[in-house]
């Protein structure tokens, strides 16, 4: 950490790390009295929430004045999306990437949610890009999506209102967060037609 400091202040850096090692290290650099120690176009991106950890409402603010930057890039996704991700616009919507098709399971019985209007339920989604695997997922994760009101920033997807939260902390049967298919011929066609009855 130390060496970091030094060798690279005041130089632009790009960083990408979960939440909470982001905070953690903004934390403990401005306790030893570094601020502002990279270039201000420097990068930051970061994701993940806490990670078990409770963040303070002004982490943001720390990060920003450790790093030296005016904006942080915040993104929600997890590995199984092959590398894309949603990102958090100016008005504090996840919007996502064109090869992620999202879709919201009722929480109690995991059936599928229409497609319209403003609603709340577990989050799963298809990533096109996978050629190797299966592509669907189903999360722990509760969202809400908006489906039809236009986002204030312009971008013309369906996107992620408001917070992420983990199901399992709000109920203790959250179930399994993947579909686990097997490589048969039915799990897939099982699969799609369970993602492709979507009204």
């Amino acid at each position: 950490f130390n060496t970091m400091c030094k060798q690279l202040a005041g130089r632009r850096v790009f960083v990408f790390a979960i939440s909470n090692l982001l905070y953690m290290m903004a934390d403990a650099g401005l306790k030893l009295g570094n601020r502002r120690i990279f270039a201000p176009d420097s990068v930051i991106t970061t994701g993940g929430g806490g990670k078990g950890m409770v963040l303070p409402e002004d982490w943001q603010q720390t990060v920003k004045e450790f790093f030296g930057v005016e904006h942080i890039n915040i993104l929600y996704g997890m590995t199984e999306m092959c590398g894309s991700q949603f990102l958090q616009c100016e008005h504090g919507h996840y919007h996502p990437e064109p090869n992620l098709i999202p879709f919201l399971l009722d929480i109690g019985t995991n059936t599928l949610l229409p497609r319209d209007g403003t609603r709340t339920g577990r989050f799963a989604f298809y990533d096109l890009l996978p050629n190797s695997h299966w592509g669907g997922f189903v999360t722990a994760d509760e969202v809400t999506l908006e489906w039809d009101k236009p986002c204030p920033c312009g971008w013309s997807s369906p996107y992620i209102v408001g917070g992420i939260s983990r199901i399992a902390d709000k109920k203790t049967d959250a179930g399994e967060e993947k579909i686990n298919c097997a490589a048969t011929p039915e799990a897939y066609e099982d699969a799609l037609e369970f993602l492709g009855d979507s009204r």
